[in-house]
């Protein structure tokens, strides 16, 4: 079923799915500048048949396209408006970032619509535990956010999502908790929440290893650290786990992740290199790759881009987006403010902050 079908969709006025409730709201807030004054949002957007002037419902009606051609079509016409915009940098002028942060929220719900369109023709419907094909960073988590409806932040120029840290939870507790309960589990939770959490670009010394940990020490810690990685970077953390050895399993996949959730902590899984993916999926991944590449200036120097992100972390995250996907979704915040991770884009505010 087409997201616009849905009661209360986007269509009828309504929130429609939250990638698009989140383009409508920005679109809605910003509309003096996007489409009265100049129509900054027209000039940009290479997109066959918008009307002129163009309106909010026009640029909304792209997210609700069926035709699968026509999706890809879209798409490709983002990434290209992508690679046409200014340069991010400290002096952006305000039009071109609101431009650019509405650009990518479409580009977001226009990925989703396509997803979507493709999945429905083949009938394909993914368990919630089920793991994501790609192994690049973006990709993967962009489906997996899908699918569970948690929050990316994303800086630009670089691909991989700064809420979202690798953890490998042992499986074996799920059979025997014992009077600990998941005390390991508990352990290799806070070892990666404490690794995302840290804004030192120098790599931190191996900590100890630790025992199982109790459920008081562990709420009280875990909450903690959630609260200072939601503010730094504004979006829930998200672990991903490789779904190999145990975690090859459908029942120990399901039980972390339903036991993760109980905490608010989101959890997917990530499929090995030679998991088979089908045709239809490879087209899709392929063109959002291509398409993802031109929106966030992909660096083909992954050493050198990460060495760059850990430098500009150490003052605070500057010039990125955040893209939160959980619902419901309220009055879209924009700002940039290096708590925020600057220029972010999420959910949690009431209104805009700062410059956009």
């Amino acid at each position: 079923m087409d997201a616009g079908d849905l009661p209360g969709s986007v269509a009828e006025g309504g929130g429609g799915s939250v990638l698009q409730a989140m383009l409508r709201d920005y679109l809605v807030e910003n509309e003096a500048v996007l489409f009265r004054d100049g129509a900054a949002l027209s000039e940009s957007l290479p997109i066959a048949g918008l009307p002129d002037p163009l309106t909010i419902g026009a640029v909304l009606g792209l997210t609700r396209e069926k035709d699968i051609d026509v999706c890809a079509a879209h798409l490709a016409c983002m990434a290209s408006a992508f690679e046409d915009m200014p340069a991010i940098s400290g002096t952006s002028d305000q039009v071109v970032d609101k431009v650019r942060q509405a650009s990518l929220r479409l580009m977001m719900a226009l990925s989703e619509c396509y997803v979507r369109a493709v999945e429905a023709e083949r009938r394909y419907v993914a368990l919630r535990h089920e793991p994501v094909w790609p192994q690049d960073g973006l990709l993967s988590c962009v489906l997996a956010a899908a699918r569970l409806g948690f929050g990316l932040s994303l800086k630009a120029g670089s691909r991989d999502p700064l809420n979202v840290v690798d953890a490998n939870p042992p499986a074996s507790e799920f059979n025997r908790p014992g009077e600990t309960g998941y005390g390991l589990v508990h352990a290799e939770a806070l070892v990666a929440l404490r690794r995302l959490s840290s804004t030192d670009a120098t790599p931190t010394p191996t900590p100890a290893a630790v025992g199982p940990i109790g459920d008081a020490y562990f709420n009280a810690r875990r909450g903690l650290l959630q609260a200072k990685i939601r503010k730094m970077l504004g979006v829930d953390p998200v672990l991903r786990v490789e779904a190999e050895n145990e975690y090859e399993k459908d029942d120990k996949r399901k039980a972390l992740q339903d036991y993760l959730a109980s905490f608010a902590l989101p959890t997917f899984f990530r499929a090995g290199c030679d998991v088979e993916i089908p045709d239809w999926a490879e087209r899709v991944l392929g063109e959002l790759s291509e398409a993802f590449n031109a929106a966030f200036a992909a660096s083909s120097n992954r050493e050198q881009e990460t060495k760059k992100t850990g430098e500009q972390y150490k003052d605070g995250v500057e010039g990125g987006t955040t893209l939160v996907f959980n619902a419901p979704v309220g009055n879209v915040s924009t700002g940039n403010n290096t708590k925020q991770a600057g220029g972010d884009m999420h959910n949690q505010g009431t209104g805009e902050q700062g410059n956009g």
